[in-house]
């Protein structure tokens, strides 16, 4: 995750917009290779619409994101990392830049449990979810370390 430019095209229909395609790129220039290549040759800038949409978007997958839970196969705590880690809860982010995908995991004696992901663009966004995740949860996760 290290895409700077976000893109989106859709139609208005009856007072609403229904987005038919959204894109996260480095730059403007790799979006509209992106547009010519989908056949949407017009652009079209409503930068705040397409910032609403942007955050509508989020909005959902935040949503879908803090639903989230699996249980990882039984042999994973088995298996490096795991069978190295105490019991007890982790975020693990997917790196050490925003923006990244931050996971709430918890490893149990005999099995690991992915939570929910959260996108966090910036600092605010991780503590908000480390917050969230101590709430739902009833326990005291900390940040360690600024990144």
């Amino acid at each position: 995750m290290h895409y700077r430019w976000f893109g989106v095209v859709w139609h208005d229909r009856d007072d609403s917009k229904i987005v038919v395609g959204y894109r996260f790129e480095d730059s403007e220039e790799s979006f509209k290779q992106w547009l010519r290549k989908e056949r949407w040759d017009e652009i079209i800038r409503f930068p705040n619409q397409a910032s609403q949409l942007y955050q509508t978007l989020r909005s959902q997958q935040q949503s879908r994101d803090w639903t989230y839970q699996e249980q990882m196969p039984f042999y994973t705590v088995f298996k490096n990392p795991w069978k190295n880690v105490a019991r007890g809860w982790y975020v693990i982010c997917s790196g050490d830049k925003y923006p990244f995908l931050a996971t709430a995991v918890e490893r149990r004696k005999y099995t690991v449990w992915v939570h929910h992901h959260y996108i966090c663009e910036n600092e605010h966004d991780l503590n908000t979810f480390i917050s969230r995740v101590n709430e739902e949860w009833e326990i005291s996760l900390q940040k360690l370390s600024n990144l």
